[in-house]
């Protein structure tokens, strides 16, 4: 199942933003190259990829060898029974920039059903929702699946000129219906920036083809 990261976002950015977690870099990590966030290339079959990740073919197993590190896998449980899945890369070094990488993916019903079943462990956080910790079966079969979107995390904060000059002027732009921030959204991308003075860098990445779900919750 889907969910919009900023609109809806993710309860664990909630939490790593808002007390500020940020892993200290090891500095023997050699970082990605060809890796900046704005470097966002079209395949030969038309899909768009960054970070090396093509959304909605790339899977975490894949992720997970080409970041040299384990994701944190997470299925969250709102309080109306909601199920959504998520992974989580704490600190990855992308040409010298560390950055938070948050992946959602498009899973029906029957799959989370089931890894509700591989829950080793159930938490409950402060907003009421719980956190559900896989198992390592229940990991493994995550780590087949497609990533359907990714949201890009950093501390580094670019004013608007920077950004147009990296990103190109926004087609749109959007006021977030729950925050100070505004969506610079480039449909062609399938990127959408929140663009906030007094935070750090927010980017989600879809495919082209899917970024009305990214933008629809924007204009309710």
């Amino acid at each position: 199942m889907w969910r919009q990261p900023f609109v809806i976002i993710s309860l664990l950015s909630v939490v790593l933003l808002t007390l500020g977690i940020y892993l200290t870099p090891d500095v023997k990590d050699p970082p990605l190259q060809d890796a900046y966030p704005w470097h966002i290339r079209k395949n030969p079959d038309g899909t768009t990829r960054v970070f090396g990740i093509t959304p909605t073919i790339t899977t975490l197993h894949e992720l997970e060898l080409r970041f040299k590190q384990p994701a944190e896998v997470t299925l969250f449980v709102s309080a109306n029974g909601k199920r959504v899945l998520e992974a989580f890369f704490s600190s990855i070094n992308l040409n010298g920039l560390y950055a938070k990488l948050v992946l959602s993916f498009d899973t029906d019903k029957p799959t989370l059903d089931r890894l509700y079943q591989h829950g080793e462990r159930i938490s409950k956080l402060p907003s009421g929702d719980r956190k559900v910790t896989l198992t390592d079966a229940g990991k493994k079969l995550v780590e087949s699946m497609p990533v359907a979107s990714v949201t890009y995390m950093s501390s580094v904060k670019l004013d608007e000129k920077v950004l147009e000059s990296r990103f190109g002027k926004p087609q749109k732009q959007i006021k977030d219906p729950e925050s100070s921030a505004v969506h610079w959204l480039y449909p062609d991308k399938g990127v959408d920036i929140a663009v906030d003075p007094d935070a750090g860098l927010v980017i989600q990445y879809v495919q082209p083809q899917d970024f009305g779900r990214v933008s629809q919750p924007l204009n309710q």
